[in-house]
């Protein structure tokens, strides 16, 4: 389980809200993946469930936020699945009902598959005396 945080940058204008929106999938294929709990109170689920796109599940913000930073927690697909892309897209906007000073953008993070278990070895070493730094 990882901690996932989305955080929408602006490049103009002191935005009046913030947004976004992510899905993840399975590379190559498409294959739409869930994974998302742990919900940020900011952050809401959804399900498409008609046309093309049926039964792809994707995470966006609840409402029109002045918090530019949202989180979620999200589980990786068992080992044989193959890469991991999630693609979003975020907005930062005036919320006055004009263009002026509103942002968009988009991003993708690829995760490829990791063929070997990956192992952590740590060595232990007491500092030299009570209040040492090293």
């Amino acid at each position: 389980m990882y901690d996932v945080s989305v955080t929408v940058q602006h490049s103009a204008g002191i935005p009046g809200g913030y947004g976004f929106q992510m899905t993840c999938l399975t590379s190559p294929g498409n294959t739409p993946l869930a994974g998302y709990s742990n919900l940020g109170t900011n952050v809401k689920q959804k399900t498409i469930t008609a046309g093309q796109y049926a039964g792809r599940t994707y995470v966006e913000q609840n409402g029109v936020l002045n918090n530019n930073v949202f989180t979620m927690k999200w589980t990786a697909p068992a080992t044989g699945t193959g890469t991991v892309k999630f693609y979003t897209s975020a907005n930062a906007v005036n919320n006055t009902g004009n263009t002026n000073g509103d942002n968009a953008g988009v991003a993708s993070l690829t995760l490829p598959e990791f063929t070997t278990p990956l192992g952590v070895t740590g060595v232990v070493t007491p500092v030299s005396c009570n209040g040492g730094n090293n």
